[in-house]
């Protein structure tokens, strides 16, 4: 069961820790049928999982969004941020919703003078995708092969472009 899962993750920490010389986050550290990956909500559930975004992650990314609309200015630097942040939410789960109104976002972060007032166009976009993440979707993936009832370890991490390694450990 799950107390069975949590020794395995003890002892593969110990083995990295002593071994290797890693440190491992443990505030990334969880275990169960549900389990908050990088910010993304990952339930697992018989023949699919469901993925959406954290319920504080999306708050704060609401109001991010909310202080650049009523403020009426977005720099190149706040405009990365905010499209790396909704790329990353088109790829795991929005899938291709709204990936033409990424575009305007796509071009404020490569600006290299002009005004930083928004455009109507980056208007559209950020109230577009506000009403989206308020919307809470959830991305439901069937599973091809039914879930074992054994347990599986995941260990995963995040790289600076969005990208998400994943190793998963098994009894085989």
């Amino acid at each position: 069961g799950l107390e069975a899962s949590a020794w395995i993750g003890k002892v593969f920490q110990e083995v990295v820790t002593d071994l290797f010389g890693w440190l491992l986050d443990a505030a990334k550290h969880a275990v169960g049928q549900q389990i908050v990956l990088l910010g993304l909500k990952v339930e697992m559930g018989v023949g699919t999982s469901s993925w959406e975004l954290d319920d504080r992650k999306a708050a704060s990314w609401i109001q991010e969004i909310e202080r650049v609309l009523n403020e009426d200015k977005l720099t190149p630097a706040e405009a990365s941020k905010i499209c790396g942040r909704l790329n990353f939410l088109n790829t795991y789960i929005f899938n291709r919703l709204g990936r033409a109104l990424l575009r305007p976002l796509i071009w404020r972060q490569t600006q290299k003078f002009g005004s930083t007032f928004l455009t109507q166009r980056l208007r559209w976009s950020l109230t577009w995708f506000k009403v989206v993440l308020q919307r809470r979707l959830v991305r439901v993936i069937p599973l091809v092969k039914e879930m074992r009832s054994r347990h599986v370890i995941i260990y995963s991490d995040a790289e600076s472009n969005g990208n998400i390694a994943a190793v998963a450990v098994t009894d085989s």
